[in-house]
């Protein structure tokens, strides 16, 4: 023991992963916080009117889950838990469990024409939305009860990994702008820039892309992959030499050029809102701790952008953009109930629930049941052919539109709640675990790197598969890239003149 904390190195990593584990009872102060924010929760609930009650329990019990395991982390680890993999992951679950409804409530209970078609055209009473809701309620807990269990109650050390060396900060930096020439080349030349201006060529650029050949379309989104993990690379270089001037000067001039780029042609919006995201816990971890009053307005200033730059893109031009906002805000007639990323994910599982209920799923592909074995295995090798689960499910579908298909889409068509609580407990267990990984390798830039982006991809996981995006992201995008880096790396140092 090292000043009450436990010191890494005098225990091997066998000993570290059989550490007892237990949930940690909280701190007088935080059982008052909790005891308080209950009678609040149970208070609200009593006041609302009925129909608001089926609406209203699910929301006030994830947030009530979400604070609760806020707080217990927050002991754990002795600080604010931003860098915590659990907790980007709850933090991600408990927006895609309580906008939808909470739009809902504040719209007046009903969907409008403006809102998901699944959920416009259904027109769940609050009862029967309040019951869909549980179902994330559900996954939530699991994922929180079971990331409780296996992580270790002990507070680890964590020791800040040693920057990478020139050439290995040189091929970062030099394959980065390789690929991205290259990317921009196969744009330019096919006419298939993906995720860039989301006006009326975003269709057709899909439809090109769609028939391209299979092996083009594995890579072209695996180098895509591969460029994000350099960018990240890059973002924790700087941060590990944050108090050089020009790192900081260069993280300050990426910045500003990422927002400009958004800001003129509002194009995906999710990579400047992941390096922001990123940017922020890497800060927290390794230059100076945030505390909850500049987290709570960051994590505001983000989410309200993302939400206004959905409402305004559609446009190739800032104008039109900005024409698109004012026309959304002046024509919509309930602005609370308009559909958004959350909101359509929730219909398209709510339309899901409705059909398996009707029976108008018929017998589902065995594939679905076992689509985190199927989807990591390649096409070519594959003795049959794969089935795009999305476009299935819409066409069954009598208000066929957006659809993901994530861990609730899987219980639904599987068996129910017991898999999604068993869903939720086996990505806490490999979440607990690779944390504990990490832990025991933090003083190495490239755990460190791999660790840090399933942080904040971690949000994904309710988005799509679960256990298929850890794995693939693992797999497929991270120790590839990796074995390229390291390649080059050596090659660059054995090319460096010798020293005489």
């Amino acid at each position: 023991m090292r000043g009450g904390r436990f010191d890494v190195s005098r225990h091997s990593p066998e000993n570290y992963m059989h550490m007892k584990t237990s949930i940690l009872p909280l701190s007088v102060k935080n059982r008052a916080i909790l005891i308080m924010s209950g009678s609040s929760s149970v208070a609200c609930i009593l006041l609302a009117r009925v129909e608001a009650r089926y609406v209203l329990t699910p929301i006030v019990a994830s947030l009530f889950i979400t604070l609760s395991f806020w707080l217990t982390m927050s002991e754990r680890r002795g600080k604010m838990p931003l860098d915590d993999i659990g907790i980007i992951t709850v933090l991600a679950i408990v927006c895609y469990t309580i906008i939808p409804p909470l739009q809902f409530l504040l719209s007046g209970m009903e969907y409008t024409s403006e809102s998901a078609v699944q959920l416009y055209s259904l027109a769940p009473t609050p009862k029967a939305l309040g019951a869909f809701t549980w179902w994330y309620v559900v996954y939530l807990l699991s994922f929180v009860l079971g990331y409780l269990l296996f992580d270790s109650k002990r507070s680890v050390e964590e020791r800040k990994p040693t920057p990478p060396d020139q050439a290995t900060t040189w091929v970062l930096v030099l394959l980065l702008l390789s690929l991205a020439a290259v990317m921009f080349y196969v744009a330019i030349a096919y006419q298939i820039s993906l995720g860039s201006v989301y006006d009326e060529r975003l269709i057709e650029s899909y439809e090109t892309f769609l028939g391209m050949p299979l092996l083009f379309r594995q890579l072209f989104g695996v180098v895509g992959y591969f460029l994000f993990i350099l960018k990240l690379g890059l973002l924790l270089t700087i941060f590990l030499n944050w108090n050089k001037a020009v790192y900081r000067y260069s993280f300050y001039a990426w910045m500003a050029l990422l927002a400009v780029s958004n800001m003129l042609w509002m194009g995906a919006r999710t990579e400047m809102i992941l390096l922001a995201l990123a940017a922020a816990i890497l800060y927290h971890r390794f230059v100076r701790p945030l505390s909850f009053k500049h987290v709570l307005p960051l994590g505001v200033i983000l989410f309200g952008v993302f939400m206004i730059i959905g409402m305004m893109r559609g446009a190739s031009t800032l104008e039109g953009n900005l024409e698109n906002l004012t026309t959304t805000l002046d024509s919509s007639g309930n602005i609370l109930a308009r559909t958004n990323d959350f909101q359509s994910l929730f219909g398209g599982n709510y339309d899901l629930l409705q059909m398996k209920q009707t029976g108008s799923l018929r017998d589902v592909p065995l594939q679905f049941r076992l689509y985190e074995v199927v989807a990591i295995i390649p096409q070519q090798i594959l003795p049959f052919e794969k089935i795009d689960v999305q476009q299935w499910v819409i066409g069954r579908s009598d208000n066929p539109e957006y659809f993901m298909f994530n861990p609730i889409s899987q219980s639904i068509i599987g068996f129910g709640f017991v898999e999604l609580i068993c869903r939720g407990f086996l990505l806490a267990l490999i979440f607990a675990r690779v944390r504990t990984w990490y832990i025991l390798r933090a003083s190495r830039f490239w755990p460190t790197l791999l660790y840090f982006y399933l942080v904040i991809i971690s949000y994904n996981t309710i988005r799509s598969t679960a256990i298929y995006i850890v794995t693939v992201s693992v797999i497929f995008r991270f120790v590839p890239l990796y074995f390229i880096c390291r390649l080059l790396t050596r090659n660059m140092r054995d090319r460096r003149p010798a020293v005489v």
